[in-house]
């Protein structure tokens, strides 16, 4: 099945938007950081979203040894998502 020419638009830019976007534009209130590599970064600001999808392709292997996803993201997860939460308790 062949892909529309801008189809990793939709799988790149709300990634790039979120790790771009600063602090005041939400990020810290979500307490959740979005990264890109930066062997991908330059073609996804640009606009080629096919070509940054076919790098992070080659470049998996890399990726992974740098913990970042095989995509060439890394979601981490702030202090917020670490800390113990009280359980929730039926019926109040």
């Amino acid at each position: 099945m062949k892909l529309p020419e801008d189809a990793w638009r939709y799988y790149y830019a709300p990634a790039l938007a979120f790790a771009t976007a600063e602090p005041k534009d939400g990020r810290a209130a979500t307490d959740v950081k979005v990264e890109i590599h930066d062997s991908i970064l330059d073609l996804l600001r640009a606009g080629d979203w096919t070509a940054a999808h076919r790098l992070a392709r080659e470049l998996e292997t890399v990726f992974r040894e740098q913990r970042f996803r095989s995509d060439g993201l890394k979601v981490v997860a702030g202090e917020s998502w670490r800390r113990e939460r009280e359980p929730r308790r039926v019926g109040r």
